[in-house]
């Protein structure tokens, strides 16, 4: 039925007379004549994985760039009047939320005609052909996820980083963009291991003081505390514009490299800087390799003198797998650690001094669940609450 009513709107919209060319913000458009017409089709479209609602223009399989623009299929997008520019933007990341099923269309319908348009349209700053018809703007799969004699075409990615994929059995064509997934790999999902890139390495090194995995600056993946020559994600001048080219990732281990999945950079007009994604072949796979780069534990008594020697102890919970200890360093900067009863300790979370600030440590309603409690924190409209910092001992850290 959305399919149905969508062609019905598109097409009244259309085949209305005297409809011109219209801008992509609505405005009348100065050259505005029919150059073909755009019709309807019976082939299944998605990007991302997700269904959108496409038509056909000269044999083609388009969609509509304004509904790109819908956070749900990983873009966005935006329309500059003075410039007559329309840029449809990847999020470089998969979409969040599903779409409903569109139904199979009928082919051939005309909806509508095809404009004369002085509109360029972009995507991935990259000039692609814009159709114009009548107040939307429609781009065309096939060319956005053409691999032929693009830069990334090892890869098997279109030169706007994209490709597609045509199924004549099942009638549907998927468009797919490159995407980062290197998240899946920090945060939560491994502690003890820092890590640094550059040019195309990641660097991983045991650190029992990271809480959580993330990438620290660096110069030519050295870790570095100066903020003037700190880079996240650092390149060599002899590496120079092969970034923006897709290269292969590598997962350094103490000299030792494994190919983990690619990375490239994406220049960003709108903040004048790079911005560099990863995409890992084998998330799982890459967080194991990662999670080898340890300290030797140490002994739950072990664990508990150094932590207790080295820092004050303000205040500590057991359960029968843990002890959790709340501490304060030399400024008085509030640190937690959890020390495995078996062996082995990880740090949980660090908070900097502050005055009348109170951080807390107790157990959560979860088995191996700590809360770390923080007041006052500001909330989103800037008013004081107590933050709960949840933390699932036995699922989020490496203590052997």
């Amino acid at each position: 039925m959305k399919k149905k009513l969508s062609v019905m709107i598109l097409a009244l919209t259309l085949l209305l007379p005297g409809t011109g060319a219209f801008a992509a913000d609505g405005s009348e458009s100065a050259d505005g004549g029919v150059i073909g017409h755009i019709y309807s089709t019976d082939i299944l479209t998605y990007v991302n994985g997700e269904p959108i609602d496409a038509y056909n223009i000269g044999g083609k399989t388009v969609v509509i760039a304004e509904d790109l623009g819908d956070w749900n299929y990983g873009y966005t997008y935006d329309y500059n009047d003075e410039e007559r520019l329309l840029s449809v933007e990847s999020y470089f990341y998969l979409p969040w939320q599903e779409h409903g099923a569109i139904p199979r269309g009928q082919t051939g319908q005309i909806l509508g005609d095809v404009y004369q348009t002085d509109i360029k349209v972009t995507y991935n700053g990259i000039e692609v052909t814009g159709y114009n018809i009548g107040g939307r703007t429609a781009i065309c799969i096939e060319e956005i996820g053409d691999t032929a004699d693009s830069p990334h075409e090892t890869y098997g990615y279109s030169k706007y980083l994209a490709y597609h994929v045509w199924n004549p059995a099942e009638k549907t064509i998927s468009l797919y963009s490159y995407f980062n997934n290197i998240d899946d790999m920090l945060g939560n999902h491994i502690s003890r291991v820092a890590f640094t890139f550059a040019d195309n390495v990641l660097y991983a090194t045991a650190d029992d003081d990271v809480p959580w995995g993330s990438i620290f600056p660096s110069v030519n993946g050295i870790r570095t505390d100066s903020v003037e020559d700190a880079y996240t994600y650092y390149y060599t001048e002899e590496f120079g514009d092969q970034k923006y080219v897709m290269s292969p990732l590598y997962l350094d281990i103490g000299g030792s490299r494994t190919e983990i999945g690619t990375c490239v950079a994406v220049w960003d007009e709108d903040i004048e800087t790079d911005r560099t994604y990863l995409q890992l072949d084998d998330p799982a796979a890459a967080i194991s390799l990662a999670a080898s780069v340890k300290t030797p534990a140490k002994t739950y008594d072990e664990a508990m003198a150094f932590l207790t020697e080295k820092y004050e102890l303000k205040d500590r919970i057991d359960n029968d797998n843990y002890t959790v200890l709340l501490l304060n360093d030399e400024n008085k900067n509030d640190l937690v650690y959890a020390v495995k009863k078996t062996g082995g300790y990880a740090k949980l979370s660090e908070w900097a001094a502050q005055d009348n600030r109170t951080v807390g440590i107790l157990l959560g309603d979860l088995e191996n669940e700590v809360y770390v409690t923080v007041y006052p924190f500001a909330d989103s409209h800037g008013k004081p609450t107590t933050l709960h910092e949840s933390h699932r001992l036995d699922l989020w850290y490496n203590f052997d």
